[in-house]
């Protein structure tokens, strides 16, 4: 479907249309970037390529093609769906959801076919924090502290993904944020009964003679005499 409609010539279109491609992340200011590269010239010396120099070099062999343009996003679009399908397989196993049909209104999303075929880098941005959050749910803290910085890299909101990734990651053996719950359940149920038994000694040991005959006959005359001072 995307190949069909760059075919088709509305990729040229969409690159002007603003709900698509902004400033900051459209096709246009990648190609005077990299044509101005090519002349041995800053790409940012005009205030129209506003892309970092990782998107300008993923993009020099294909940016200026007629039709290859936006093969770096197909591909990514693509790698975007695997991720979110995986992801949702091992997150949603409990419920009746399908992964298939989740990638599916994934990839046929028209804000999302439409951001692919206009050379948007937004793409690159998504496909990072996709990456990140399946490498968060499959325990590759590494991998997954890579592509919040490639995110970040591209965009700062992203950075707002460091703390629902880390407590996944706090549910996954074997990454240093783990948290053995067994262990910390063991130590809660343990302080009620340290606290019965802190309870109880001093009950035992208040009154160690309560029992003696010689303090129950004193007590009873201490009661004898209240009585007799009422009367």
């Amino acid at each position: 479907l995307r190949v069909g409609l760059v075919i088709l010539g509305l990729g040229p279109w969409l690159m002007w249309r603003i709900e698509v491609s902004t400033p900051a992340n459209r096709m246009l200011g990648v190609r005077e970037g990299l044509t101005f590269q090519s002349l041995n010239v800053s790409p940012y010396a005009s205030s129209a390529c506003r892309a970092p120099p990782l998107v300008l070099w993923l993009n020099q062999l294909t940016a200026l093609r007629q039709h290859l343009y936006a093969l770096p996003n197909i591909l990514l679009d693509v790698a975007s769906g695997l991720m979110l399908r995986s992801t949702a397989h091992r997150l949603l196993q409990s419920s009746r959801a399908d992964p298939d049909t989740l990638m599916a209104l994934f990839l046929l999303n028209p804000f999302t076919i439409a951001s692919c075929i206009s050379g948007s880098t937004s793409t690159l941005e998504l496909c990072a924090c996709l990456t990140a959050l399946w490498c968060g749910v499959t325990g590759k803290w590494l991998a997954a502290a890579s592509s919040v910085a490639v995110a970040a890299y591209l965009g700062l909101h992203p950075f707002y993904l460091v703390v629902p990734i880390a407590l996944l990651l706090a549910q996954r053996p074997g990454s240093p944020f783990y948290i053995d719950d067994s262990s910390t359940n063991l130590q809660v149920a343990s302080v009620p009964s340290l606290q019965t038994t802190t309870c109880s000694a001093p009950l035992s040991g208040a009154h160690p003679d309560s029992s003696s005959p010689s303090l129950a006959k004193t007590e009873s005359h201490r009661t004898h005499k209240t009585v007799t001072a009422i009367a």
